[in-house]
């Protein structure tokens, strides 16, 4: 868990500090400040990974952190861009900080770090869907096998991936899996499908609005069943430890649904591990409808908000 960041002449930022709550953290603000890059720097501060490499200024990158380690105590760390080896060193090299990273990133893509399987995969929107093949080997099956994978054999990821369908579901109607289906003489897959107000749709012809939905609780479901999995073949108990970003999270929602997408959220966490305890989250939005159901529900001092300015990004 992250307790503050600083960043030093990197991206946008000239010079940025930041107290974190260890709960909720909304970044908003107009497009173009920075709160894609910062959401950037907390992956990279917890994974030593970038999603997208920034640009570093001619004057030394420095990114300062303290966080809270896996016994829950609190750990001051660094890293420093050294622009003629044109590679960041750590201080200390080493900082068991991570437990379970979810990057849910605005173009679609996934961004996913486990310390129990120790490493961190990237994979585009497309993958999400239809599977990564590395080395003869499925990284990633996606979201069209996987589900109907669930379906067929009843599993505890179908239960789990509808538990957390309902909960993000607008307040309106509930998204919900139906009977596969085929979609086209020319692919002889079985298509999952969803039951709307209006009939069963194949998952790939539903609108953006419900295509993000279901990227998002497949991802949560697959990612969390994996971790699972990984403590069970290393014989290790599950890590508790979880944080959550997501980028753009009204995307394609309509305001309704936009009202409420954050209670929503805290619930399919919640459905997905029985609580939000050792959860941290951030999530950047420009849409009032977010920041205003954050201003009534906030628990301070659990909950917090930073409004980033174009007149403040390099300040």
């Amino acid at each position: 868990m992250l307790r503050k960041i600083v960043i030093e002449n990197l991206g946008v930022f000239r010079h940025l500090s930041m107290e974190l709550a260890p709960r909720l953290n909304i970044l908003c603000g107009t497009n173009g400040t920075g709160k894609s890059f910062l959401l950037d720097s907390v992956w990279f501060a917890l994974t030593h990974r970038w999603p997208i490499e920034p640009v570093t200024s001619i004057k030394k990158a420095r990114i300062e952190c303290i966080g809270s380690d896996s016994s829950g105590d609190h750990v001051d760390y660094s890293a420093s861009f050294d622009r003629s080896e044109q590679e960041w060193t750590w201080s200390p090299d080493k900082f068991d900080n991570t437990g379970l990273v979810f990057y849910a990133r605005a173009d679609g893509s996934l961004c996913v770090a486990d310390s129990v399987q120790g490493n961190s995969l990237a994979l585009s929107l497309h993958e999400i869907w239809n599977g990564r093949e590395k080395s003869g080997k499925f990284v990633c099956e996606g979201l069209v096998s996987d589900v109907l994978k669930w379906q067929n054999r009843r599993s505890e990821e179908l239960a789990m991936f509808e538990k957390i369908l309902e909960v993000l579901s607008p307040s309106n109607f509930k998204i919900r899996l139906s009977l596969p289906t085929r979609i086209s003489l020319d692919d002889v897959r079985d298509i999952p499908t969803v039951a709307l107000p209006y009939g069963n749709v194949p998952v790939l012809h539903t609108s953006s609005g419900i295509r993000r939905i279901l990227t998002l609780a497949y991802c949560l479901t697959w990612v969390y069943s994996e971790h699972c999995r990984a403590c069970n073949v290393a014989g290790m108990s599950y890590d508790s430890r979880m944080t959550f970003l997501m980028d753009d999270v009204e995307a394609n929602l309509h305001p309704d649904w936009q009202g409420s997408i954050l209670e929503s959220i805290f619930a399919a966490i919640s459905a997905l591990r029985g609580s939000l305890e050792n959860v941290q989250l951030f999530v950047a939005t420009k849409s009032p409808m977010v920041t205003d159901w954050a201003k009534v529900h906030f628990d301070f001092p659990l909950d917090g908000m930073l409004e980033l300015r174009e007149d403040e990004k390099n300040t």
